[in-house]
């Protein structure tokens, strides 16, 4: 690009103390182009969920929980000292409310869900799923996925939820969650990310 802009290194205020890399692009024209291709300010905050075909969706919807999405697993120890697993949670996150409407549609579509409220939490909006829920979008986002196309680090979340719940026969039972259980065992093609 020849372009001469410093791009600059800022560091979080956060405890985490991470690092992130700053391009500030001032070009009118550049501004122009991309308006022109449909984007526009703030998007974030009024986006709406595409049309997608359905082919695709399971895709995409991976591709935004990778971005804007978590997995957390809720643990706690027992009376014995042995590690429990309470429950598993996929939480979609976006600062628009109208995209996250689209999203539990286009997941209800497809998927028999119990999920029915999005939380308004401050600054963005949160589309939150239970157990069963959490397990059915797995099956749905990484049902046809190659193994390099996914954020790792979130993937082996569920793994780990399927590898401890595996001995009571809770999940383990599908095809989809046999083939994810292998893949996290063997660590086919798999990559870090």
């Amino acid at each position: 690009m020849s372009s001469r802009h410093k791009i600059y290194a800022i560091k979080y205020l956060n405890r985490n103390g991470h690092i992130r890399h700053v391009l500030r692009i001032g070009n009118k024209a550049i501004y122009q182009s991309l308006e022109d291709l449909g984007l526009y300010p703030n998007k974030s905050l009024t986006i709406e969920f595409p049309q997608i075909p359905n082919k695709y969706l399971s895709s995409f919807i991976r591709g935004y929980f990778d971005g804007d999405g978590c997995v957390y697993l809720y643990r706690s120890v027992g009376k014995k000292g042995r590690l429990i697993i309470r429950k598993l949670s996929v939480i979609f996150t976006s600062g628009s409310n109208k995209f996250l409407m689209g999203l539990l549609r286009a997941l209800r579509d497809n998927l028999m869900l119990k999920q029915v409220k999005i939380y308004n939490s401050h600054r963005s909006f949160q589309l939150r799923f239970a157990t069963a829920d959490s397990v059915n979008i797995f099956k749905f986002m990484y049902k046809d996925s190659p193994s390099e196309l996914f954020l790792r680090r979130k993937y082996d979340i569920f793994q780990r939820y399927f590898k401890l719940k595996r001995p009571s026969g809770e999940v383990a039972n599908t095809a989809v969650c046999k083939t994810a259980i292998r893949r996290f065992e063997s660590g086919l093609g798999l990559k870090n990310k």
